[in-house]
């Protein structure tokens, strides 16, 4: 990747973008005259007019003789004369509660297709991952991207600031706030439909597990496990929904490993170790799963002849299959990003529609081993 050659008027030009992409300047009034200018950048006048003429040729202002300079419409700007910048850009950006290195081991895993299919159709597509400093990407702040992606917990500052002005949809994380498309990848979905097959299995004492309480994903699942607890006529019970929020390390959650599974012991001896205890449980996900499966074991219970367990994945394959063989529901994050890229280059093509609008992808339902009918059997009549 080329090295960026700065000039003396490069702040001032890449503050000028950022603030007309962004819609700070207003378009019906002139911006600061040169001398103005001048003294904010403390640059000379030939370098204003330098950065200046930058942004003219990027169809972003025109300079009107007598006048001064304007900001162009959006609707009536031009695509660059200058050929500076050619190729069409995509980029994806994660926030927090996830981690640097969570980022990249999602890059690695659920955007292979995804770039190919971009780069058939003209598009580049980049990556970044905004920390707890707030820090935009230099290309977002260039303004030299054509739509953006993005998942995690965005501060509102930072959306209208560096997101809002171009086509954009979020993944999950949902901000009714956020003027934009939204792709829910099954998170409440995946939590109602576990609790209604448990149900049709005979069972009625559900328990739910999430160490992620306090992230959306983890809440939407909840509200999905406490809708069909209700619509089923259950008894929801606090102690049965066994939520707290696992380490992170300056605000971003740390990584985990799948060969480790953590001790849940402490968690969920007090609900599993008495009488009356739940007949199943829904696990936030198959990783888990696991840790609970582990717990479950020390403490005498067999899977699933004492507790079935059904949790969920994220991957194509998921993980611990061989040993488990879970019973769990698959959400589609692959395709999310792949809608979510969709309804962006719908927004690029016809930038005069409004484009709002949020589409549910519903989790796929996975056969396995740890799941138990507790249905009746039925006596054979002679």
């Amino acid at each position: 990747m080329p090295r960026k050659t700065y000039h003396v008027y490069t702040l001032m030009e890449d503050d000028l973008r950022r603030q007309i992409v962004a819609g700070l300047l207003p378009e019906s009034k002139p911006i600061w005259s040169e001398s103005v200018l001048m003294a904010k950048y403390g640059i000379g006048r030939n370098a204003v007019r330098a950065a200046i003429g930058n942004l003219e040729a990027e169809g972003l202002l025109k300079r009107v003789h007598g006048s001064g300079t304007y900001v162009v419409p959006r609707f009536q700007r031009k695509h660059p004369r200058s050929g500076r910048r050619k190729s069409k850009t995509i980029l994806y950006l994660s926030f927090p509660p996830f981690s640097e290195k969570t980022f990249q081991l999602n890059t690695e895993t659920y955007f292979q297709n995804l770039t190919f299919l971009l780069r058939q159709d003209g598009y580049d597509f980049q990556m970044a991952h905004v920390g707890l400093d707030g820090q935009a990407p230099e290309i977002l702040r260039q303004g030299k991207v054509d739509g953006i992606l993005f998942e995690g917990e965005v501060p509102k500052a930072f959306y209208e600031r560096h997101i809002r002005p171009y086509p954009c949809a979020g993944i999950d994380f949902i901000d009714p706030e956020f003027h934009c498309s939204w792709i829910e990848s099954g998170k409440f979905a995946a939590g109602e439909s576990a609790v209604k097959y448990l149900v049709r299995q005979g069972h009625r004492r559900i328990a739910f597990l999430t160490d992620e309480c306090r992230t959306w994903p983890a809440m939407e699942f909840l509200k999905g496990y406490r809708s069909a607890m209700l619509e089923s006529g259950l008894e929801i019970r606090p102690e049965w929904e066994i939520c707290w929020m696992r380490q992170a390390t300056d605000g971003e959650l740390d990584n985990e490993s799948p060969l480790m599974p953590r001790d849940f012991l402490d968690y969920l001896k007090p609900v599993f170790a008495s009488s009356g205890r739940p007949t199943a449980i829904i696990c936030f996900d198959n990783w888990r799963a696991v840790s609970t499966a582990e717990a479950l074991n020390r403490l005498g219970l067999k899977i699933p002849d004492d507790v079935s367990i059904i949790g969920n994945y994220t991957r194509e394959k998921h993980q611990n299959s061989d040993k488990y063989h879970f019973t769990c529901f698959h959400i589609r994050m692959k395709e999310s990003y792949l809608e979510g890229c969709r309804l962006l280059l719908e927004q690029i093509r016809s930038p005069h529609v409004v484009h709002e609008k949020t589409i549910r992808l519903n989790p796929v339902f996975t056969p396995g081993l740890t799941m138990k009918n507790m249905q009746p059997k039925e006596r054979k009549t002679r």
